[in-house]
């Protein structure tokens, strides 16, 4: 026979493990450990709902609501762009400035959020600077925790110690009451993390020999494992295509085959190729097909699609397989990720509806802890999610300004 103890630690490592699967959202995970208790008898009905009314909880809450206006003001960006300001070249004044920075954000605002905000310009000036992410990324993670102890409302113990001490009769703390000690705790941790934890971070930055630090198109789709669903198609003179919008054919729905971009005749002159080398993919004319695009006779159109999609598209449409390997326009790629904030977060790609509201088509997406694959419309987007889009630049940036314009549902 379980025991009231042994069922309270049953539930409490299914709530753990709950937690650690991206897959499962923490708040459900939560609600439903509490539900758990309250079903199996371990707890009563106003016991279950007596958190709900705890200060601590209020208060909480209350810092998510900061921490997001906080966001949507403009403030934590303003803090990215001053951090590229100050430091420029300087590894030691990046290195110190980031870290004060993130801990000072983190005494009033969420440690996720800021790490968040801060992770892309952090990892963007490793790049400029040739230097390791790890090397700064794990410093960064370290900092907001030691900046939540500057503060009451840096971290939510030091909210529940405070209320302990004001039930036991004791007073509440003030709302500054930890900076002295989270003062000296970040000090003694800035001194460690250069002198000594930067030491042991010490790695090459990830580049190949004789590379540049260039944004590299080949390499973002291999690691995508889409090299293989890229192909390129011709329209033969004379064919039927010729002078009729592409969207009247309908590729993505009746070929499950996606037109991302066509290369054209210049001036009436023969067609360079762009994939047999550089210079002739200076002199190509290549354009992003959107829907209205007119198809003419000679146009190339690089498609996404599996093989036998495309070959089945060749064989209705009377156009004509190439065997050259073109590659994509590097321009027209971006690796989208998913931050907490992202008003994508829970949605289906279907939902989305990247194509038609942005003009961008979806290549592949990698969940956490997952392998790159082919997307499906019903895919859940969920935090941390990466996805390799195609489309402007335009449109791409459209993209990453959502939140900023529309906010979080």
């Amino acid at each position: 026979m379980i025991t009231d103890m042994q069922l309270v630690f049953l539930i409490l490592i299914i709530t753990t493990i709950c937690f650690l699967v991206p897959r499962f959202r923490a708040d459900l995970v939560a609600v439903s450990a509490l539900l758990a208790l309250l079903l199996t008898g371990l707890i009563t009905v106003p016991e279950a709902f007596a958190g709900f009314s705890n200060s601590v909880v209020i208060m909480v809450a209350a810092l998510f609501i900061v921490g997001e206006g906080v966001f949507q003001s403009g403030l934590a960006q303003k803090a990215g762009d001053l951090l590229v300001k100050k430091t420029k070249n300087s590894e030691w004044k990046l290195t110190i400035f980031m870290l004060l920075l993130v801990a000072v954000l983190s005494g009033f605002i969420s440690n996720t959020g800021t790490v968040a905000i801060l992770l892309p310009v952090v990892v963007s000036l490793c790049r400029h600077m040739q230097l390791h992410p790890g090397k700064l990324l794990i410093p960064m993670a370290f900092a907001s925790s030691m900046g939540g102890a500057l503060t009451l409302i840096g971290t939510a113990p030091n909210l529940i110690a405070s209320q302990s001490l004001q039930e036991a009769g004791y007073g509440a703390l003030n709302f500054f009451s930890f900076t002295p000690v989270g003062a000296i705790m970040l000090l003694v941790g800035i001194i460690y993390l250069w002198f000594i934890g930067r030491k042991m971070l010490d790695k090459p930055a990830e580049s190949k020999e004789g590379g540049t630090e260039e944004f590299n198109a080949s390499e973002l789709i291999e690691q995508y494992g889409i090299s293989n669903l890229i192909y390129a198609i011709k329209v033969p003179v004379g064919s039927h295509l010729h002078g009729q919008p592409i969207k009247s054919f309908r590729w993505p729905k009746n070929y499950q085959v996606t037109a991302l971009e066509v290369l054209k005749k210049e001036n009436g002159t023969r067609m360079k190729l762009p994939g047999r080398s550089r210079s002739s993919a200076e002199h190509s004319q290549r354009i992003t097909v959107e829907p209205s695009y007119v198809v003419e006779e000679e146009d190339i159109f690089l498609v996404y699609g599996e093989k036998d999609a495309v070959e089945f598209l060749v064989d209705e449409l009377g156009l004509i397989l190439l065997d050259e390997k073109f590659q994509l326009e590097e321009t027209h790629l971006a690796e989208v990720i998913l931050t907490p904030q992202s008003r994508l977060i829970n949605q289906t790609i279907r939902q989305v509806n990247f194509r038609k509201k942005y003009g961008l088509t979806v290549l592949s997406m990698m969940h956490q802890f997952s392998e790159p694959r082919m997307f499906t419309s019903d895919e859940t987007l969920l935090y941390g999610d990466a996805i390799l889009v195609h489309g402007k630049w335009k449109d791409i940036n459209l993209l990453s300004q959502e939140k900023k314009r529309h906010g979080r549902p």
